[in-house]
């Protein structure tokens, strides 16, 4: 099984920290993953590939659009995927 996790977090050292414990969890499972990371919730929006996410890591406090805003704007916009601040 392939997961397809974004992650979006404005510092990249506790993104780094997402991104190895996620790693770390896949190499005792039969999973991988794919990662990519928004610094911004801007950035976020950009992407052509919002909804094609399994799993959405977002940071509460980011500047500019912060991450309950975009939670609201994903569900809104149909997106049924899971959401972990």
């Amino acid at each position: 099984m392939i997961l397809t996790i974004t992650v979006v977090e404005n510092n990249y050292r506790e993104f780094i920290h997402l991104e190895n414990e996620l790693n770390e969890w896949c190499n005792g499972t039969q999973t991988s993953i794919n990662i990519k990371h928004y610094p911004s919730g801007e950035e976020f929006f950009k992407s052509s590939k919002i909804h094609k996410s399994d799993l959405v890591f977002l940071d509460i406090q980011l500047d500019g659009i912060n991450g309950v805003e975009i939670a609201k704007e994903l569900r809104k916009n149909g997106y049924q995927g899971y959401i972990i601040f």
